[in-house]
């Protein structure tokens, strides 16, 4: 990523709960904003009449999961409209353009962005639990060396806000690092269940190869969200049988050290006295309050 930056984000009108984000330096603009509320945000910002990139968000009865839809228009304000009428699964819609008519993106790069969102959507969906609704993706967009440095400058910029919007869609397990400080699964080896893992940027990661509690061991104290977590997870293929317990197949970020100490345990955890650093024996717990 480029230099440090100064992202803010406004709620022009408190009521219909639409957020938009600008960043210093930058000619683009990014929308939040509720399916009940679009028509609102199509008369009072003169943005939505101009090319740009959309994201619809929502939950599909017919995937029973979150779901995504990626797209780009001439008129964002239109096609949104259309969207509204055609898809119903969508509550919020995720919308990215240039703040001035002078501006505005071309037709080529917006269709440039809006295939790389797809690509790092399909990538991705699997560690959300997402369907992404496009068919297929567009075909590789041919572009002049500045209109690509100018798309993927502004891609960045889109990429930096989703998860500032709420959006986490595009977003990937980073590599971990060579300080990073990893933590074990405490006493847990009587019922050979094994996890290590570390402090990641939206809760903690367990490692490949974890083994959790058997499904027969499993005792009435376990939160019921990490008995669904457990449950989508070997829905999904991540967690499967091997003997009497369960293999994690790759590294997996859960919302926080507790829920991911409940999943392996299969019981009511302590919080993050669970986990512990063999080298010092002091619990996760420890080394934050130092």
């Amino acid at each position: 990523m480029s230099d440090a930056f100064c992202l803010k984000v406004c709620f022009p009108n408190g009521k219909n709960c639409i957020r938009y984000v600008t960043i210093d330096n930058w000619n683009g603009t990014g929308f939040a904003v509720p399916r009940s509320s679009l028509k609102y945000l199509i008369y009072t910002k003169q943005e939505l009449g101009y090319p740009g990139v959309y994201v619809l968000f929502g939950f599909s009865m017919e995937h029973e999961k979150d779901t995504i839809y990626i797209g780009e228009t001439n008129n964002l304000g239109n096609r949104l409209k259309q969207h509204q009428r055609e898809k119903d699964f969508w509550t919020t819609a995720y919308v990215f353009t240039t703040v001035s008519e002078s501006s505005q993106l071309n037709e080529s790069i917006v269709q440039y962005m809006e295939n790389d969102l797809l690509y790092r959507a399909k990538d991705a969906k699997e560690l959300h639990n997402l369907h992404l609704d496009n068919v297929q993706s567009r075909n590789t967009t041919s572009l002049s060396e500045a209109d690509k440095i100018l798309a993927n400058g502004f891609l960045e910029k889109m990429l930096l806000s989703y998860p500032v919007l709420g959006l986490r869609a595009f977003e990937k397990l980073k590599p971990i690092e060579e300080d990073t400080k990893i933590y074990d699964l405490a006493g847990s080896s009587t019922e050979n269940i094994q996890a290590r893992g570390y402090e990641s940027t939206n809760g903690f990661t367990v490692l490949r190869g974890a083994r959790a509690r058997s499904q027969a061991t499993l005792q009435e104290s376990m939160p019921k969200s990490a008995l669904e977590s457990r449950e989508l997870l070997q829905n999904q293929g991540l967690l499967t049988r091997q003997g009497d317990n369960l293999v994690l197949k790759k590294n997996h970020e859960f919302n926080s050290p507790s829920l991911a100490a409940a999943v392996f345990l299969g019981r009511s955890p302590r919080g993050l006295k669970e986990w512990e650093d063999q080298a010092t024996g002091k619990t996760l717990k420890d080394m934050q309050g130092e």
